[in-house]
């Protein structure tokens, strides 16, 4: 029996990610919803973050999808005495 050899080429995708910012205010007044707490949720990962002084919200690090495809992310924000508010993004 003759020795046969396999040939693999793999192909090696690094991990890219994504970074959610935005502002928040209060729909009834429009004022700046500072320090608020904001979930961001992707199948691959996720976490919190608050607002600043100025309302605005960033979460770096968001691993991307296979094959570095963009996640559906799933953001959402609780403040007591408001509507939940809960955003998909695409």
């Amino acid at each position: 029996m003759a020795a046969s050899n396999s040939v693999v080429h793999l192909v090696l995708i690094p991990i890219c990610t994504a970074t959610v910012t935005g502002r928040l205010v209060y729909g009834d007044t429009g004022l700046r919803a500072t320090n608020i707490s904001v979930q961001v949720s992707v199948i691959t990962g996720g976490g919190n973050t608050n607002t600043d002084c100025q309302r605005r919200l960033r979460h770096p690090g968001i691993p991307l999808g296979q094959y570095n495809h963009p996640d559906i992310a799933d953001i959402v924000v609780n403040v007591p005495g408001y509507n939940s508010v809960q955003q998909m993004l695409p």
